[in-house]
């Protein structure tokens, strides 16, 4: 089994990741195929894709991107009827690892002026702070200072052991500091 998706025949990915690796390859001989998963390596596996046919390559499925689990995908070659499962392909490895539970980002004002700040915190340790506009307003330890007139959303990304990142978002307005005007002195001396 080939694919430009992955080497070593080993996949992993987050939960909740876009399906997007195609397992596979060129076939020899013109033989039809099934696909097989397990949760185990020497099974039992049982049959994810129609039955023998000419599917070369499988799109594994939304299914396993949303179960935190380590799955075994592998092609049972049959060449006729007479010789069903005739062989196997090797054995990819397709490692679904689970995200961490962020808690919301708390803090007030969401509105603050230029030049202003607020502050911005989570109950989950270990985060990074980001700002998706460092021109509307910058955030450093969660301390977000407006810079210019608009919204964004400050961002805390937590990355766990398995390489997953779950970020939370919260929003803030910066405004413009109302201009002052010099007071009008009028009247005759």
């Amino acid at each position: 089994i080939s694919s430009t998706n992955y080497t070593n025949n080993s996949i992993n990915v987050c939960v909740g990741d876009a399906p997007n690796y195609v397992i596979g390859g060129n076939p020899n001989n013109a033989e039809t195929f099934l696909w097989q998963v397990a949760t185990n390596p020497s099974g039992p596996f049982s049959t994810v894709s129609p039955n023998p046919g000419d599917v070369e390559d499988w799109t594994i499925a939304a299914f396993y991107y949303n179960n935190p689990n380590t799955y075994y995908f592998k092609r049972v070659i049959t060449n006729n009827s007479i010789c069903e499962y005739a062989s196997n392909s090797d054995v990819v490895t397709f490692v679904v690892s689970p995200l961490t539970s962020v808690a919301a980002l708390t803090g007030t004002p969401q509105t603050i002026c230029v030049g202003d700040t607020t502050t911005y915190s989570s109950t989950t340790p270990d985060g990074v702070w980001s700002s998706n506009n460092n021109g509307i307003a910058t955030v450093i330890n969660g301390v977000v200072t407006g810079e210019s007139a608009g919204t964004t959303n400050i961002n805390y990304t937590v990355t766990n052991e398995f390489n997953c990142a779950t970020m939370v978002s919260r929003s803030v307005t910066v405004i413009t500091n109302p201009a002052t005007t010099a007071p009008v002195i009028s009247g005759t001396e």
